[in-house]
């Protein structure tokens, strides 16, 4: 098995598209503060809570417990691989400069990153917007040439 980058090629070759002329595009949720602290309480407080709120009271997860029962929490047991899957970048800003190394070697043409999008705590976005501007862009702009 390949990448799906890998899967869109040989499908756009197949179709008889030129394989240079294809961009690459790519997502990541991005939680980065400069401390621990700061990440679990986002991790925890924000993106968690609301992840479990919104994904079982809206229906997406339709999980029932033993006898049948809808799971109106999600289990805690499940944090990490939701939270801190590899598809997100989470941590402290050298964390998530490590993280982001195997979007740099990608080599996408785009990535598209959301931040706080679970529960809208403004100050806490902003601040890990400012973080990710401030301490992952420059590296990301270095690397990436773009």
């Amino acid at each position: 098995g390949g990448s799906v980058f890998d899967s869109y090629e040989e499908t756009a070759i197949a179709a008889g598209h030129d394989p240079a002329s294809l961009l690459r595009g790519l997502f990541r949720d991005v939680i980065v503060m400069p401390s621990e602290a700061e990440v679990d309480a986002i991790a925890d407080e924000d993106f968690w809570a609301a992840f479990s709120d919104q994904f079982l009271g809206f229906g997406f997860l339709k999980w029932t417990d033993e006898n049948g029962r809808q799971i109106t929490q999600m289990p805690e047991e499940l944090k990490d691989m939701f939270v801190r899957s590899p598809r997100n970048a989470v941590g402290t800003p050298a964390e998530v400069r490590e993280q982001m190394k195997a979007v740099i070697e990608m080599d996408v043409d785009m990535l598209l990153v959301r931040m706080g999008w679970a529960n809208f705590n403004s100050p806490r976005i902003l601040r890990t917007m400012e973080t990710f501007a401030s301490e992952i862009m420059p590296v990301l702009r270095a690397k990436g040439g773009r």
